[in-house]
């Protein structure tokens, strides 16, 4: 009866782990899709300036 309980332990400490790191994954995307967009913003933003002002 003991070890089925630790063994239920280790089993949800593993699922969350995997649940953290899973969200921590998901972020780290997402701030590197953010970043991208920026960056592609920033550059269509700057060529358009350049278009003008020539």
């Amino acid at each position: 009866m003991n070890t089925m309980i630790k063994i239920i332990i280790v089993i949800i400490i593993i699922i969350i782990i995997i649940i953290i790191i899973i969200i921590i994954i998901i972020i780290i995307i997402i701030i590197i899709i953010i970043i991208i967009s920026f960056i592609y913003i920033i550059t269509i933003i700057i060529i358009i300036i350049i278009t003008f002002s020539v």
